[in-house]
């Protein structure tokens, strides 16, 4: 509940030689709690060994040893007399009101004619049939925003507004070449602010982000084959605090296969889509999600940490919830990295076949802190579990309630 400048964001992995099964979710401690009460003093630590004081708060991250789920609950940590303050702010609205129908549809001068690429450029009629279907598909179509794009490399704005959201996920039908923009004005002048998302490009074999159209590629990767000219290809986009992130399916954070951090970043307010002129595509927008639907993840067996794009930069706790067998790792961090020479944290909950837990300054380090905990974990109901940090060091306990039910504990005298 004390303003920590250093602190980031959270992030969660599990580990390939371990089994379980971990879901995670976290609640940082809010404004109006702040208001209410400060939390308690740190309780006195005994300096572990090779202790040093990094002057750094750290942002978080978790990981397990199979799939996982973490939910960052939005209210307040709750404070240690049991009482719960929650956040008051104005929420954006939803993602399913504000999408509206858009369709927009390009009009060739001939029906089903090949261009000079080999690919078919549909003709309006047939354009109109996929979207027919498509809607009898998912539904009722007022709540559906259906865009067609011509080879014709012109940008098409959505009529939504991308202001007080953080993430977008839509599927497109494409052989190559489909163009995401975002942007703080509804323009796609190459002097514009923008960022420009290019998905199966350079015939459907790369993909890049770039920070002006057609400017320099600041993120570039094989992407074989990553979209279709037969089937709709689910993506999903992220713009949260600076970092630009592109992935593949519904969930925000899952399957991300290119990614570019900004450090001085442009706010995005709109979003238009595009096709280049060798292609063609049908797009469906799925839904924009602010940073409180991104708050729920799951993490494989990979020992990856994923990081939430929710900073901790005001935050000195977090209350979060996992389902897993064994083997939940948290990682705080002053910088969105698990590297192993960065200074961070690490918590491991339920490690060594869950009979154990500890605490450690860096990536697979040394324990400072550990006890015997079998049980800790379990694979088939959520435990609660807080995590705080302050005054160079870090404790972990059990349940809702910030400095009760302690487990163990670090204090970092450097």
């Amino acid at each position: 509940r004390r303003w920590v400048r250093d602190t980031v964001g959270l992030a969660l992995a599990l580990h390939p030689e371990w089994g379980g099964g971990p879901t995670v979710s976290c609640s940082p401690g809010g404004e109006a709690g702040r208001r209410k009460r400060a939390l308690p003093p740190m309780p006195p630590r005994a300096e572990g060994p090779n202790s040093a004081s990094s002057g750094n708060t750290p942002e978080l991250a978790s990981s397990t040893s199979s799939t996982s789920l973490v939910s960052l609950m939005r209210s307040a940590s709750p404070i240690p007399d049991g009482s719960h303050a929650s956040r008051t702010k104005a929420a954006p609205p939803a993602p399913g009101s504000a999408l509206r129908p858009a369709l927009k549809l390009y009009e060739p001068p001939t029906d089903d004619e090949d261009d000079e690429s080999g690919n078919i450029s549909p003709s309006p009629t047939s354009v109109v049939r996929k979207i027919r279907s498509l809607q009898a598909q998912l539904g009722d179509p007022s709540e559906l925003t259906l865009v067609a794009t011509g080879g014709d490399n012109a940008y098409h704005f959505l009529p939504e507004q991308a202001s007080g959201f953080a993430a977008m996920v839509f599927q497109v039908e494409a052989a190559s070449d489909a163009y995401v923009l975002l942007s703080s004005k509804p323009s796609d002048d190459k002097t514009a602010q923008l960022y420009e998302i290019v998905l199966g490009g350079w015939r459907n074999s790369k993909s890049a982000i770039r920070k002006a159209k057609q400017g320099s590629n600041l993120a570039y990767v094989d992407s074989v084959g990553v979209l279709s000219k037969d089937e709709f290809r689910l993506f999903w986009v992220c713009w949260a605090h600076g970092r630009i992130s592109v992935g593949k399916g519904d969930a925000v954070g899952q399957q991300e296969f290119m990614g570019y951090e900004d450090p001085t970043a442009t706010s995005v307010r709109h979003v238009a889509l595009s096709t280049g002129r060798e292609s063609s595509g049908l797009w469906q927008m799925r839904g924009f999600k602010t940073l409180e639907d991104l708050s729920e993840i799951s993490t494989s067996d990979d020992y990856h940490f994923h990081f939430f794009p929710d900073s901790l930069e005001a935050f000195s706790a977090v209350v979060f919830q996992v389902k897993a067998s064994n083997d939940a790792h948290v990682l705080l961090s002053s910088a969105p990295t698990d590297d192993k020479a960065a200074p961070v944290y690490e918590i491991v909950l339920g490690g060594w076949s869950n009979t154990q837990h500890a605490i450690r300054k860096a990536k697979q380090g040394a324990n400072l802190a550990s006890a015997d905990a079998s049980g800790l974990l379990s694979g088939t109901e959520f435990r609660t579990f807080w995590a705080w940090w302050d005054h160079g060091g870090v404790t972990v306990g059990r349940g809702e309630e910030v400095g009760q039910q302690e487990l163990m504990g670090f204090r970092d005298s450097a």
